[in-house]
């Protein structure tokens, strides 16, 4: 009888341990689970404030571009300019006289104005376009 009591002891000391040792693991996965979940919950919110911080850096870039048209727009009409475009260069030619209809432009930087809608020297010159317009249309 004292044998079957050891035995007994014995296997419920073994099935405590196997106890102990399932509760240690079931811990260790619920922090592992926990450790996850908080660098997720980390990363979500660093996500979300390099995109807001992204959306506030664009829109003061926006608002910045568009102060900055308006000054250019302001400066020249107070000295009766307009900034010809050069569409095969890119160039951008700038305070021309705006007394003219129609601007043409060269690959040295030249820009001529003129009151009928006729290129003066084909061989020389292509059409500039008058910036403001581009921008107003969303052409540029």
């Amino acid at each position: 009888a004292r044998q079957q009591i050891q035995q007994q002891q014995q296997a419920m000391h073994a099935e405590s341990m196997r106890t102990q040792q399932n509760i240690a693991a079931m811990r260790h996965q619920s922090n592992m689970n926990a450790l996850r979940g908080a660098a997720q919950r980390s990363q979500i919110i660093a996500n979300t404030y390099s995109e807001i911080s992204d959306l506030s850096h664009q829109g003061f870039m926006n608002r910045m571009q568009s102060s900055d048209e308006m000054q250019r727009r302001g400066v020249n009409a107070i000295h009766g300019q307009y900034d010809v475009y050069n569409p095969s260069t890119g160039d951008i030619t700038h305070g021309v006289p705006n007394h003219a209809n129609h601007y043409w432009v060269d690959a040295f930087g030249n820009t001529i104005g003129t009151e009928i809608d006729e290129n003066p020297d084909p061989f020389r010159f292509t059409r500039g376009q008058n910036l403001d317009n581009l921008y107003d249309t969303g052409g540029f």
